[in-house]
């Protein structure tokens, strides 16, 4: 490293020293001379990089969808799919994937993370894990379920409440559209105690800031806008292309067309 930067150990407050890194990676390993505590550190900001790889790998895997009609959730149609689903088969690109997000919030002490059912399940996981790996401090993972009558709304059940409450915690989602998931989440957490450092997440596709969900640090591993249009505004309903019935919610749109 060109500079050794000066952290302080965060169990008895003596300088660290710097004790090297893996010559392929960003990270770097400081250890304590007083009580020995070592701790992984994030240098330098090759984000770009990043987000360029794992974008690559999602496209190789398959899970980058373009040139389609597609219907998302909000009700919305466009061209473009990030399918999350393709992601969660492969255990090592998710293993990898949060790793990545760990690494963007080391410093931010984080306590929970809390993530929505049922896919955010695995990333809360992961990235808790991967978090204690880089810090050292154990990282609760928790997920917050769905409301059984309206499905729409999130609630955290039995002990969970006990356990964010006066926590720091990371919310994350999959992919973030509207943010409305990201949103309820973060809620729930706050309604319970928890102070929400931010939100990380897999794919952005909805072009979405940090004050759009209201937290203060949002980090997207993969930023890919899409475009999309209301139904009656749509270009490719205008031009009669097909509407895709594997991803999205294009089959569920076109059932109750026909309903």
């Amino acid at each position: 490293m060109s500079e050794i930067p000066k952290i302080k150990c965060p169990r008895c407050g003596t300088d660290m020293h710097y004790a090297g890194g893996p010559s392929d990676s960003n990270l770097f390993t400081m250890v304590c001379p007083g009580c020995g505590h070592q701790s992984t550190h994030y240098c330098g900001s090759k984000y770009e990089q990043e987000q360029e790889r794992a974008l690559k790998i999602s496209e190789n895997l398959g899970a980058v969808i373009s040139g389609e009609h597609i219907v998302y959730t909000s009700g919305k149609h466009g061209s473009t799919y990030f399918e999350k689903r393709i992601i969660y088969s492969h255990v090592a690109v998710v293993s990898e994937f949060c790793r990545a997000i760990a690494i963007r919030f080391w410093m931010k002490n984080i306590q929970v993370v809390v993530a929505p059912e049922v896919g955010g399940i695995a990333l809360s996981q992961w990235v808790a894990h991967h978090l204690q790996e880089i810090t050292g401090y154990e990282a609760l993972a928790l997920f917050a379920e769905k409301q059984p009558l309206s499905r729409k709304e999130f609630f955290l059940r039995g002990e969970y409440g006990r356990l964010i409450d006066g926590k720091n915690v990371l919310v994350l989602d999959d992919v973030l559209n509207t943010g409305e998931t990201a949103k309820k989440v973060v809620g729930v957490s706050r309604g319970a105690g928890g102070k929400v450092v931010g939100v990380g997440a897999l794919c952005n596709r909805g072009r979405l800031l940090a004050h759009d969900l209201d937290v203060p640090c949002l980090e997207s591993l993969i930023y890919l806008p899409m475009d999309s249009w209301d139904e009656a505004d749509c270009p490719l309903c205008k031009e009669g292309v097909a509407i895709n019935t594997e991803f999205g919610k294009g089959a569920e749109f076109l059932a109750g067309r026909s309903g």
